[in-house]
């Protein structure tokens, strides 16, 4: 079969004659075909090609473009003080809220930096997130211990290292620089002894380690967004062969399609899969 390969060459518009589609590039040079394969990709990673033509050309065929919005990707936190968390990782259990409305839940390793948080728990919840408005992360970083035993162990050490300063209240429990923030923001300062802790000093220390509650302002911008959300309608393509409903001959596969994975290779795994399933019978089709 004699196959011609065209590279360095943007098709912006697509359209239909009689049986044939007519594919035209931004130079006005026309190509003709039988079967249509969209696998454009999405608007992630521009830098590394990431485009919405595909959605434009999909859209030119009377398809259904659901908003686009970045996923897998670290979130721009509205929280006071992160820039001396910048660099560090800690296991925690993160949730996802709405207003007052629970969305998900993951445990991980969770990066801190001087505009917010990433990481893989952050990266697989940011998939839930449409929009940042009105949406806080609850974080405990102590997830391997309850509240209860955590309360213990602080009125343990407060007894056993009363003449110590505050400072050492939280070490080998958590990162130094994480110890601080929060102890920063219980008690101000922290030379004082911990003798002179108070139990509503350290029932609000366990609060801010078990439910750290911390507002999203944005996600990061599409330069460090791995996977796009949103795209072509799935109640527009037929599931089994991935051609479109609307136009016969057409086929719409991988991340141009409404469908977003989880981190671990999901998104690849379904572009390759649908992009095979779609060569395939476009080729049985002859």
């Amino acid at each position: 079969m004699k196959i011609e390969i065209v590279c360095e060459c943007e098709i912006n518009q697509i359209w239909k004659e009689k049986n044939r589609f007519v594919l035209q590039d931004s130079a006005g040079k026309q190509f003709f075909a039988d079967k249509v394969i969209l696998a454009c990709g999405g608007k992630a990673s521009p830098k590394l090609g990431g485009t919405e033509l595909g959605y434009q050309l999909a859209k030119q065929q009377k398809h259904t473009i659901y908003p686009l919005y970045p996923c897998l990707t670290g979130m721009i936190c509205d929280e006071k003080g992160f820039s001396m968390l910048k660099g560090v990782r800690a296991e925690c259990m993160v949730q996802l809220w709405n207003q007052k409305h629970f969305i998900c839940d993951y445990k991980g390793e969770v990066q801190f930096n001087d505009y917010g948080v990433s990481g893989y728990p952050i990266m697989q919840i940011s998939s839930k997130l449409k929009h940042s408005k009105d949406h806080f992360l609850i974080l405990d970083v102590v997830p391997n211990m309850s509240e209860s035993k955590l309360k213990e162990m602080l009125y343990q050490r407060k007894k056993k290292y009363a003449n110590f300063s505050v400072e050492i209240f939280l070490n080998g429990l958590i990162h130094k620089k994480l110890a601080m923030f929060h102890l920063q923001q219980v008690f101000q300062k922290l030379d004082i002894s911990l003798k002179m802790v108070t139990s509503k000093q350290i029932i609000e220390l366990c609060s801010r380690l078990k439910y750290w509650t911390v507002p999203v302002s944005q996600m990061q911008n599409w330069d460090n967004v791995q996977v796009t959300g949103g795209g072509v309608s799935l109640k527009e393509i037929d599931c089994h062969t991935f051609e479109s409903n609307h136009t016969k001959g057409l086929y719409i596969v991988g991340e141009m399609l409404d469908v977003v994975g989880k981190c671990g290779g999901f998104n690849l795994h379904w572009a390759f899969g649908s992009g095979m399933v779609a060569g395939e019978q476009a080729a049985k089709s002859f």
